[in-house]
């Protein structure tokens, strides 16, 4: 088994987060140097490149190959195998991709956080914190290349330097409101506003509409794009006008005639004006606290490692209260009702209610001093219970 991957934390990507969520994201551009804690190579190193193209594991789908700005046709380097078993599709070939590597293109692994469990993990951390769609791409370069021409990309773009150095250039963020992915020339920009030397560890974050450019320097560059998909008042706003169109005053079918086009202005119309009074109606925050608690809320099934953690707690077992917010009623026969995820409810006997009160997010307890007054086996069974539920996960050892 391999040692577990490195995963960085939010801090280490942008330093002082209040300073970069409050002054820079979505804004301006943010250098973070020497901002990863740990070895870079724990994060994604290049030999793991080469264990996924040994293993097969890799589609053309998840691998792009660029030569001077221009991608190689997939055919050039995939193929299907049928060795044993059913036969794998347009599977990338190790020795094609290394000949083209060594003649200059860059390797562009697409998505690799659906296949790198250390990089799904920095995927999904990054997509709670910042209550958006996040996705993660390997740039994988040639010493003394430029993959790209100078461009602007559609979201923002956390770049991650892991090996190598890699020189950027950055001109001023465009103020267009609709991100845009235009090429441009630097003689019409001018001047960049940033030229740096990403070194194994620095860390530089782009807004969308961010002309930029990069080459790899003197080695073979290894950096990570983790993009980040701007939110809109236009998806808000769509997000709230849809849950309101469910609702009965808006069904109902529609039957499309010239003779009655005057009468179907009409109605319409009359639905236009329900439509945004119910809009004025509406509680400003509910869609916003919908759509950050969509983006907070644990998977509903449960994994394979939950499922053998929830077989062996104990008494001794440590846990720990998750980010779930809780909300409590007050008691009532003994009994307290708990809503988590926002709209689920579970019914909590008072001393366990009381336990959960006072741990807070992120508070360790063991599972026989969690419930004050509790007898250790029902102490064992609601943890047991809590854990199914994302309120409580079992605490790592060491």
């Amino acid at each position: 088994m391999t040692s577990a991957p490195y995963v960085p934390s939010f801090d280490e990507l942008v330093g002082d987060a209040t300073h970069f969520l409050e002054s820079d994201y979505q804004r301006n551009a943010h250098l973070h140097q020497n901002g990863l804690r740990s070895d870079p190579a724990g994060v994604l190193s290049i030999a793991e490149l080469d264990d996924l193209l040994t293993l097969r594991a890799v589609g053309s789908e998840c691998l792009r190959i660029v030569k001077d700005g221009i991608d190689v046709p997939e055919s050039v380097y995939s193929r299907s195998y049928a060795e044993f078993g059913p036969a794998l599709r347009n599977v990338v070939v190790r020795d094609e991709v290394y000949r083209r590597f060594h003649d200059g293109s860059t390797l562009v692994w697409g998505y690799i956080d659906r296949y790198h469990p250390g990089l799904h993990r920095l995927t999904e951390a990054l997509r709670r914190r910042l209550n958006t769609t996040v996705a993660t791409t390997a740039f994988l370069t040639p010493a003394g290349q430029q993959g790209f021409d100078l461009h602007c990309d559609l979201a923002d773009v956390f770049v991650v330097q892991l090996s190598g150095t890699k020189r950027w250039y950055l001109w001023d963020r465009l103020p267009d409101a609709q991100p845009r992915r235009e090429s441009f020339t630097s003689e019409a920009l001018g001047e960049p506003a940033l030229d740096v030397s990403l070194c194994p560890g620095d860390v530089l974050y782009m807004p969308y509409n961010t002309p930029h450019a990069a080459v790899a320097e003197d080695s073979m560059s290894l950096h990570l794009s983790v993009i980040v998909q701007p939110r809109s008042w236009s998806e808000l706003l769509l997000q709230a006008t849809k849950k309101l169109l469910q609702e009965e005053e808006f069904a109902g079918a529609l039957y499309l005639e010239d003779s009655r086009g005057e009468e179907l202005a009409d109605q319409f119309a009359h639905r236009l004006g329900r439509l945004a009074t119910r809009l004025r109606e509406l509680e400003a925050a509910e869609p916003i606290q919908r759509l950050l608690t969509k983006n907070d809320s644990p998977g509903t099934v449960k994994t394979l490692e939950q499922t053998r953690r929830e077989e062996h707690v104990g008494p001794t077992t440590q846990v720990e209260r998750t980010e779930l917010p809780l909300v409590f009623t007050e008691p009532e026969d003994g009994i307290v009702k708990a809503t988590f995820s926002g709209t689920s409810v579970i019914a909590i006997p008072e001393p366990m209610a009381e336990g959960l009160t006072h741990l807070g997010p992120g508070d360790r307890s063991p599972v026989s001093e969690l419930f004050p007054g509790v007898r250790s086996d029902d102490a064992v069974g609601a943890a047991r219970v809590l854990m199914k539920l994302g309120i409580l996960r079992e605490v790592s050892p060491g």
